[in-house]
């Protein structure tokens, strides 16, 4: 685990991470390169606090996209006649 402060050099190393997975992504979606663009404007008005959650939230995006939607349980087995407590 890493420790991060909030500054522009953090803000501008999250962005271009979130740029490269976008280049890299199939379709992105809207709301991952509006979070990435407006995350970005935020950071360099010196508003960091504000670019680096909407830049963690599209970064969050791009993972949740890259590793697709969770799969659906199974149902569970039926109990075997006899078997129980």
């Amino acid at each position: 685990m890493s420790v991060t402060t909030d500054t522009l050099e953090y803000c501008l190393q999250l962005h271009g991470r979130v740029d490269e997975m976008v280049r890299v992504a199939a379709t992105p979606p809207p709301e991952l390169t509006s979070l990435a663009t407006e995350g970005r404007r935020l950071c360099e008005q010196g508003q960091l606090r504000g670019g680096i959650l909407r830049l963690r939230r599209a970064l969050m995006l791009l993972l949740d996209q890259k590793h697709g939607p969770p799969q659906p349980q199974p149902p569970p087995l039926p109990p075997v006649d006899g078997a129980g407590p």
